[in-house]
């Protein structure tokens, strides 16, 4: 086996302090925010109620977006069996939990986004941009939706033939 280089050392003998340490400790705080408990999910939802995407706190909270996905399918099952009347799999509840909370949290981010609104309209100033914030973060509600190939109402025979 071949014996590993030591990391590369500035003149003065110590390790480059620009990257390997804080690499390091950043890689063992990423490990360790990998673990859903009831901490991780508070903060989860105080930056979702801020405004940030999903995947923008997953970034930020150093959690991969896998393991995102696998709370988000054992929450849904856990609440699906809930909603049934039957017993879910107690190892899926604080998924559960995370998405309950999850949910509250991006209802409650909408209302301020949507009193917002409401407040600038009343003033006459800045709405749009706001509007425009709500559509791109919220297409199903928020978009405008424009059906497949246009309305019976936009086209007209005669101008087809035209």
């Amino acid at each position: 086996m071949v014996p590993r280089a030591p990391p590369p050392r500035a003149a003065s003998g110590r390790t480059n302090g620009n990257g390997h340490g804080k690499l390091l400790k950043w890689l063992g705080e990423r490990k360790s925010a990998g673990k859903l408990n009831t901490t991780m999910i508070d903060r989860y939802c105080e930056k979702i109620r801020a405004g940030l995407p999903p995947d923008a706190v997953n970034d930020l909270l150093g959690i991969r977006c896998h393991s995102f996905w696998l709370w988000k399918q054992a929450g849904e099952r856990f609440l699906d069996a809930f909603e049934e009347g039957r017993e879910g799999d107690p190892a899926d509840a604080l998924a559960g939990y995370f998405m309950a909370c999850l949910a509250k949290a991006l209802a409650e981010y909408r209302e301020a986004q949507t009193n917002r609104l409401h407040s600038l309209a009343i003033q006459d100033s800045g709405w749009i941009r706001w509007l425009a914030i709500m559509e791109r973060r919220d297409r199903p509600t928020w978009g405008r939706y424009d059906p497949p190939g246009g309305t019976l109402d936009d086209v007209d025979p005669d101008e087809r033939f035209l």
